[in-house]
């Protein structure tokens, strides 16, 4: 079953790459500011309520504009599935940067999924 809480949009241990763990709350309402395609707005407590779960139900375009700033679908503050998916991801982001293979993933774009097995096989 989906847990119909929203997830917690700035989490420790799974900020999208493009966005670094911490950011404070008045960086990322400027954030919204800046690059909301329709212009929302959202101020820093009222990031902050949702954070902490002070505010729990969140406006549609809060939600879209939160999950473009981040990087991250919009169902990854309301289903755990795709918040699970989303973290999966965001941790094999940062194992790959962490082993200096971002090189090596940029070379293979474009690559047959029998020549990606060749170079690099999957051990199970």
């Amino acid at each position: 079953m989906v847990d119909q809480s929203v997830h917690d949009p700035l989490p420790e241990a799974g900020v999208p790459p493009a966005r670094p763990v911490g950011l404070p709350y008045a960086e990322v309402a400027q954030g919204l500011r800046e690059t909301s395609s329709d212009g929302a707005a959202i101020s820093a407590s009222a990031i902050q309520q949702l954070r902490t779960g002070v505010k729990s139900n969140p406006k549609l375009q809060t939600i879209k504009a939160l999950a473009d700033f981040f990087g991250v679908p919009a169902g990854y503050f309301f289903d755990d599935e795709v918040a699970e998916r989303t973290r999966a991801e965001i941790r094999v982001i940062a194992a790959m940067r962490d082993q200096g293979v971002r090189r090596v993933a940029l070379r293979a774009n474009g690559l047959s999924t029998s020549s990606l097995n060749r170079v690099c096989p999957v051990n199970g």
